[in-house]
């Protein structure tokens, strides 16, 4: 990976993109501003209707159920009701001792070939149950087993199957005269089979097509009849017939789109999107709207299984080209799906909302949205449950038959991921229903066996349900309609052709009978369609749907026609109909499609676009390149419509774009060059080269063009032969059509794309390369030192060694130094060893980590000199280092019991010793028991946890905590965890968990870290052949190396000819001992920070991170240049004409703040400090300033005046440069500096 090129990838990518709204947000926020709650949400408090609801809190009005309980259920993981009112649970079986059972499963294709897909496999088989509903009592109070499955995910019941996914597969049951389930049909394979990522979400829409969801590891999928379709590196929804016939692609772009996708009453589809825990721009869940195609920007860094963005590659928020921006971040958390609740029996105002169960926060919250252009927006949001219950874990709404809400309840003090099952303890299921308030009286709710009397119900009754007021009632009639009509009839069909048993049964005179039947049923269907004025939208959208299931040419004719309706979804659903049932070069419904292509409303427009594409008929090409060419709304989701459309046109498509390119217009190329880097198929990745040949491109556009090859993540790969040759055309000296920046970005970009697919080999570009790396831009030069390193690229050692040799700033010579240790080559130790001296410790810890790559012997013996280093980072180093290799842990261990050690590194010492443990070697057993004696030692039992808690509440100071929790020379927890914004990235990310966490699983995870491991962070212990162990997350694995994170958040990089085991890890990454050292006060006090929000939240407005640079005239009246535009990326002369350098400072919130010490020196003057506030609006705030110096602020290039360290300031919308110049006067060069009083503001080190 690049990840110093990411910055200015992106930047270049968002230029590209277009201007509407959604790309424009911070990325980095986890979770977009609240929308307002509707006036009417009035919340109370239901253990006031029943005691063990107690700090269950909802909505005035609504009746909480407790139906289910333990033991009948316990720990569900999801539910489905049938037609017939039976509610079906899944749940996932207790199998003590077996966190992270990796597996694999073999599958074997149609046509021969097999693959391997990655699973998790316990030794103990799952339940489906069916609950037994007790009408007396009103509960369901007994169950049964229906079926054992391995780890199924959802369960759906329909047409007389009960579908399970999970394990790579979707795989469905028939069911039996007697009530049970047949044998197993796998009517799907090839799926993301790994942990909570599986394949999960089984639903079927209006179209009677099976919609299937799927995680981000890579899908090979095929259906039951080999149809194909394949999606790498990131999740997707999956379409076909529901006996698996008919497999394609319906959208991609997820982490993880777990359980079920839903519709609308107008079948808009919906869904939510899982994050990732990292503290990235990936941190923060996503609520989606999914028209066909769309992608939504997630992938997986190659090389790993889970949970590792690709930064290259991905977007969260449509920040690049062929990514769209969800409808909105939701902050973290786990959702489990949607519903929709468009029945009856609630009131008015909870109907089409979007209900969200999140497993994470303990809540059920609901959205209100509207459509906006192409797409829909968010506009209120309220919390429909919300509990304070440690045990409450919503996992799943559904609607019931009786037309009440019910929620699963999976019922574990645990967050979910990385659990394969709950406690075995617990289990509810709530039924919600309306008991009233005065503005709204009571609905009383009907029987459970209500859809059971619709399949009873005459063919006439049935047409007459599809006006039916409830949209369910409406879903099962079409369903019975079709299976009485044409799907009795392909049934009888099938067996009469496969099974000569059946014939007598299947007579010719019962197949004519039935066909008269169905020609009857499509005749009524097509009339309720077609009457506008006479028949209700929502039964005209049933008919619509029922009538897929029927298709002939008088069906496609009535779905023609139809495009001209006056109702938009129904010329938006006929436009589909076309796509997904015509046959391919249709000339009827491409005549139509084409004449209706200027539908005044633009989600009908792009459904008429993707629609020509998917018929691609030979005129569809020319129809959408005109389409991009003057379509004039810059809706994302329009223009995303567009490029998907030009997709299914294959090589035709691409061959009319760029035939657009030529036409002579600037505008014309500029549309082109809009469109191509969204496209993502091999017809485009092949044609790309003659866009790049295009003369009237410009060098800048090129070089996104260049980078765009990145995004075809293709089987087999693309083949980059095309840029090595326009490597060699390019011109070796600038000239008049390219300048010698234009000619070195266009370089950098072609070697970049080159090192990325591993094809940097041929001499040519090796002297390119080389050449290249002698540029005076910094920028310029870090991006070739990491591609270098990528490439490992021995021949560039000459020359690095000799800017190494005269580099005179420390940013380069750390760059230089990274990339060496990059290269591991032995011969280049004694260039980097004298560097260990450096002043400034992050030096010292770049030079380290350099050389335990280069050479771990003699590395070692450097490594126990700084375990006296006076910076305690550099000392954790050195022992993380030297804990690799048995002797040095007997180093440490023997230094930390010779109280030559810090005690705050307690933790790092006795995982250094734990990992060599074991009764080979007595005397780390030893040494291991003497280091952790007499340590904090606080019991899990009940009691204890108990009492504990009583004092954290009592006695416990959260801002001692938060002191305590940001000094990384007490604890590791902010050089590990992010925390509001602050900290690093190695474990999971901590924001909310006062929300999230009880205060019992708080201490949980500090005290027995290992007891719960998250998923992706599992730890891997990895040895090698000559006797080092290196213990992290597996970040990449491939044929060339090994990729681990280690504590210290470094990426260690084990070349594969050297790795003797690699083994997944019973421990945590974090160490066991890690509170070890602390006082008991200091335990109380800490967990009382991680408890408090107010405590939190205020870590948003603190400067903890900023650029500096100095030293400068100590009067502060007297301006430097480099205030009018300050570029931590620059250089600066001073005005003795000495170069100087932005450096990075961490601030001491514990003590005193930034130290500028290390850049003023001792002599009089003043230093700069930098840093990026982003306000998600325009605001008016005050920023706090302590300082024993003088200190002079500016706030976007505007003085400040400070006041007994108080201002005043004008926050714009967006991003904010803050300058402090502080002097020396005092000879304490300290500073500290906080906002406060402005809602959801970041300070950070970039405008990210």
């Amino acid at each position: 990976m690049k990840h110093s090129l990411v910055v200015g990838l992106l930047l270049l990518l968002i230029g590209l993109a277009s201007a509407q709204g959604p790309g424009r947000v911070d990325l980095n926020f986890q979770q977009s501003p609240p929308k307002p709650e509707p006036d009417w949400v009035k919340i109370v408090d239901h253990g006031q209707y029943d005691a063990r609801l107690k700090g269950y809190f909802a909505p005035e009005g609504l009746k909480i159920e407790i139906v289910a309980d333990a033991p009948v259920i316990i720990n569900p993981a999801g539910m489905t009701f049938d037609a017939e009112g039976n509610l079906y649970v899944i749940e996932w079986v207790e199998a003590v001792g077996a966190n992270f059972p990796k597996s694999e499963i073999e599958i074997t294709y149609k046509d021969g070939t097999k693959r391997k897909i990655i699973i998790m496999r316990k030794p103990v088989k799952d339940r489906i149950k069916m609950l037994a509903f007790n009408a007396k009592k009103g509960v369901y109070d007994s169950a049964k087993v229906v079926l054992e499955e391995e780890l199924p995910s959802s369960i759906l019941v329909h047409d007389g199957y009960l579908y399970a996914s999970g394990q790579g597969t979707v795989r469905r049951y028939k069911k039996q005269p007697d009530g049970s389930w047949g044998k197993k049909e796998i009517i799907a394979q090839g799926f993301c089979g790994y942990h909570h990522h599986q394949v999960s979400g089984l639903t079927i829409g209006n179209d009677g097509w099976l919609y299937i969801t799927s995680g981000d590891n890579d899908n090979y999928v095929e259906g039951s009849d080999g149809s194909r379709a394949t999606v790498l590196r990131t999740g997707a929804i999956f379409r076909c017939r529901p006996d698996g016939s008919k497999m394609h692609t319906h959208s991609l772009g997820y982490r993880n789109p777990y359980r079920d996708v839903v519709f609308d009453a107008a079948y808009n589809m919906f869904h939510a999107d899982n994050d990732n825990e990292d503290g990235s721009k990936w941190t923060g869940c996503r609520l989606m709207h999914i028209p066909e195609g769309v992608d939504f920007g997630w992938r997986l860094r190659p090389g790993t299984d889970c949970c590792v963005p690709d930064f290259l590659r991905s977007a969260v928020y449509g920040e690049a080209p062929g990514k769209v921006a969800p409808m909105l971040k939701t902050g973290r958390g786990s959702p489990a799906g949607l519903l929709i609740y468009n029945d009856t029996y609630l009131p008015p105002q909870y109907r089409g909302l979007l209900y969200y169960p999140d497993v994470f926060r303990k809540v059920v919250r609901a959205y209100a949205v509207q459509p906006r252009g192409a797409t829909f927006e968010v506009t209120h949001e309220f919390e429909m449950l919300r509990s304070n219950d440690p045990l409450f874990r919503p996992c799943q709404a559904v609607l019931g038959p009786d037309g009440a809400m019910y929620i699963a309840d999976w019922r574990t003090d645990s967050g979910g991921a990385g659990k394969l099952w709950g406690d075995g303890k617990h289990g509810r299921i709530y039924r919600i229903t309306w008991k009233g308030t005065k503005e709204h009286p009571a609905i009383a709710t009907r029987g459970l066996d209500s859809w059971a009397k619709i399949a009873k119900l005459t063919d006439a009754d049935l047409l007459k349900t599809l006006e039916a007021e409830n949209f369910s009632d409406r879903e099962r009639a079409r369903d019975d309609i079709v299976r009485r009509g044409p799907g009795l009839l392909s049934v009888l069909l099938k067996n009469r052709k496969e099974k000569p048993a059946f014939k007598p049964i299947a007579t010719a005179a019962t197949i004519h009978v039935l066909s008269h039947r169905v020609a009857r049923q499509r005749d009524a269907l097509v009339k309720i369609l077609q009457e506008e004025d006479r028949k209700p939208l929502v039964a005209r959208i049933a008919a619509l749907g029922a009538l897929q299931s029927f298709w002939n040419d008088a069906v496609k004719k009535a779905c023609i026609d139809r495009l001209k309706d006056f109702s938009p979804d129904v010329r938006r659903l006929a436009a589909d109909a076309l796509a997904l049932n015509c046959k391919k070069t249709d000339t009827d419904a491409h005549e139509a499609l084409v004449a209706a292509a200027n539908d005044d409303d633009l989600a009908v427009r792009r459904a008429i676009y993707v629609a020509l594409g998917r018929i691609n008929n030979p005129g569809a090409a020319d129809v959408i390149v005109n389409g991009i060419q003057f379509e004039k709304n810059d809706d994302d989701y329009l223009h995303d419509g567009l490029a998907r459309a030009l997709e299914y046109t294959g090589k035709a498509g691409v061959t009319k774009l760029l035939a657009l390119a030529d036409s002579g217009s600037a505008r014309d190329l500029e549309r082109v060059l809009d469109v191509y880097p969204s496209l993502r198929s091999r017809s485009a990745a092949e044609q790309l080269p003659v866009l790049l040949k295009n003369y009237h491109v410009k060098p800048e556009q090129k070089v996104g063009l260049i980078r765009s090859y990145t995004y075809y993540q293709l089987d087999p790969p693309i083949s980059v032969e095309p840029l090595v040759k326009f490597l060699d055309a390019l011109p070796v000296v600038p000239d008049k059509k390219i300048s010698a920046a234009q000619l070195n970005a266009v370089k950098l970009a072609t070697l970049d794309v080159l090192a990325t697919s591993g094809t940097i080999k041929a001499d040519r570009l090796k002297t390119t390369l080389l050449a290249m790396l002698k540029t005076d831009d910094p920028k310029t030069r870090q991006a070739l030192l990491q591609t270098i390193a990528e490439a490992k690229l021995t021949t560039a050692l000459p020359i690095l060694l000799d800017q190494l040799k005269n580099a005179a700033e420390d940013e380069t010579r750390i760059s230089l130094i990274r990339t060496l240790g990059a290269l591991n080559e032995r011969s280049t130790f004694g260039a980097v060893v004298p560097f260990i001296k450096a002043k400034d410790p992050t030096m010292r810890v770049e030079v380290l980590r350099a050389l335990a790559s280069i050479d771990y012997r003699p590395a070692r013996k450097v490594a126990e000199g700084l375990l006296n280093d006076p910076d305690i980072d550099v000392q954790r180093e050195a022992i993380v280092m030297l804990g690799q290799s048995i002797e040095g842990a007997r180093v440490v261990g023997q230094r930390f019991l010779a109280k030559k050690l810090p005690r705050a590194l307690l933790p790092e010492v006795s995982e250094s010793l734990r990992r060599f443990a074991s009764k080979g070697n007595p005397d780390v057993n030893d040494l291991l028991t003497r280091v952790v004696k007499g340590g904090l030692l606080v019991s899990l039992e009940p009691a204890e946890l108990k009492r504990v808690s009583a004092m954290v509440k009592t006695q416990g100071d959260p801002l001692r905590g938060r002191r305590l929790y940001l000094n990384n020379k007490a604890v590791g927890c902010i050089t590990c965890h992010r925390l509001e914004g602050v900290g690093g990235n190695v474990g999971p990310d901590l924001t909310r968990m006062w929300d999230t966490l009880s205060l019992e699983k708080v201490m949980e995870s500090m005290l027995d870290p290992s007891k719960e491991i998250k998923e992706g962070y599992q730890s891997f212990i990895a040895t090698t052949k000559g006797g080092l162990t290196y213990t992290g997350l597996k970040i990449a694995q491939n044929a060339k190396e090994l990729i681990l994170r280690d504590t210290t958040g470094k990426e260690v990089r084990i070349p594969a000819a050297e790795l003797d085991e690699f083994v997944p890890s019973k421990k945590s990454l974090m160490p066991d001992d890690v509170v070890r050292h602390l006082s008991f006060k200091e335990f109380i006090d800490l967990v009382a920070f991680l408890r408090d929000r107010k405590a939190q939240e205020e870590l948003r407005g603190m400067v903890l991170t900023a650029w500096a640079i100095g030293p400068f005239d100590g009067d502060l009246a007297k301006p430097q240049a480099l205030e009018k535009n300050p570029d931590p990326t620059g250089v600066v002369i001073s005005q003795d004409k000495q170069r100087m350098t932005w450096r990075a400072l961490q601030a001491d919130v514990a003590d005193k703040g930034f130290d500028l010490r290390g850049v003023l020196g001792r002599e009089p003057g003043s230093a700069y400090v930098l840093a990026y506030v982003h306000s998600p609006k325009a605001q008016p705030a005050k920023l706090l300033v302590r300082s024993a110096e003088n200190v002079k602020l500016s706030l976007n290039g505007k003085n400040v005046e400070l006041k007994e360290g108080n201002a005043p300031v004008a926050l714009q919308k967006g991003w904010n440069v803050l300058l402090l110049r502080v002097n020396n006067a005092a000879g304490a060069p300290f500073v500290a500096a906080r906002i406060v009083g402005a809602e959801g503001v970041r300070v950070s080190l970039q405008k990210d």
